[in-house]
C-alpha cells in the first residue's frame, strides 16, 4: 500500500498583480509544515505543479526540512484556470478596475470575490457551457487522476504532492464519490498548506486525513490558519 500526501500551497498573493506568487505567510506556512515533518516523518518522492506557487511552498518546505531531494514537476496537478472561468462568467471584470469597484463596496472584499466566484464556478461546472472553456470540469478532473495515476506508477510508496485546492477538491471527488453540487464547497474549506492524503493499493484509493493542520496550530500563531 502507498500513500500520497496532498499539500495545498501557502497563501499566494492575493489582489496583488502577479497572483502565482507565495505572500511571506505563506512561506511561513510551508516552512512550518518542513519543520513538523522534521519532527514526525516526510514522504520520500515528492512532486509539484508547475505553478510558482506550488514550487515555492516546496522549496520552503524543503528548506525547514532540511530536505536535499528533487521534485518532480507535474502540471496534470496544477490549478484550473480561475481567471477564465470568472471572466466567462463576467467578460467585463477583464478591467480590473471594474472587479475591484465592485468588491470595495463590500464590507469584506474576500467573501463578496469568494460569492462572486462561486457562481463562475457553478456556471463551468455545469456542462452547459463546455465549449466556453479550454478546459471543462471534466476534463480538468481527468487531468488531475491522470496524473495521480503517474505517481502511483512509479517508484516509491510515500509520495508528497504540492498543488491547489481545486485539484484536491478533484481527487477527493473521486475518493468520496461527491457530486459535482458540493464539491467546490469543500474546496473553500481546504487551508493554506493543509495537508491531505489518500493511501492507494492496486489502483484503488482511499481517504486517510483530509485537510489536516496540526502543523499550522502547533505554532500557536492564529495568523497561519488561511484559506484565501
Amino acid at each position: 500500500m502507498g500513500s500520497i500526501t496532498l499539500i495545498r500551497h501557502g497563501q499566494a498573493s492575493f489582489g496583488a498583480a502577479d497572483y502565482d506568487q507565495l505572500s511571506a505567510l505563506g512561506v511561513a506556512q510551508a516552512e512550518a509544515l518542513g519543520r513538523w515533518w522534521k519532527q514526525t516523518a516526510a514522504p520520500s518522492t515528492w512532486w509539484s505543479g508547475s505553478m510558482k506557487r506550488h514550487q515555492q511552498t516546496a522549496a520552503a518546505c524543503a528548506d525547514a526540512l532540511g530536505h536535499a531531494g528533487s521534485v518532480n514537476i507535474d502540471a496534470g496537478f496544477n490549478e484550473f484556470d480561475h481567471q477564465e472561468v470568472l471572466l466567462r462568467f463576467r467578460p467585463e471584470f477583464a478591467d480590473t478596475q471594474i472587479l475591484a469597484s465592485r468588491l470595495a463596496t463590500s464590507s469584506s472584499p474576500r467573501r463578496a470575490f469568494q460569492e462572486l466566484f462561486a457562481e463562475a464556478c457553478s456556471r463551468w461546472m455545469s456542462g452547459q457551457h463546455d465549449a466556453d472553456y479550454r478546459e471543462s470540469w471534466t476534463v480538468f478532473v481527468q487531468r488531475v487522476m491522470a496524473a495521480l495515476q503517474r505517481v502511483m506508477a512509479s517508484p516509491g510508496r510515500q509520495h508528497a504532492v504540492f498543488t491547489s485546492g481545486g485539484t484536491i477538491a478533484a481527487v477527493m471527488q473521486e475518493v468520496l464519490h461527491i457530486s459535482d453540487v458540493h464539491i467546490m464547497s469543500l474546496n473553500w474549506t481546504l487551508n493554506n498548506a493543509g495537508v491531505s492524503q489518500v493511501f492507494y493499493s492496486h489502483g484503488r484509493l482511499g481517504l486517510s486525513c483530509l485537510n489536516t493542520t496540526s502543523h499550522l496550530e502547533i505554532c500557536s500563531d492564529p495568523q497561519l490558519l488561511t484559506y484565501r
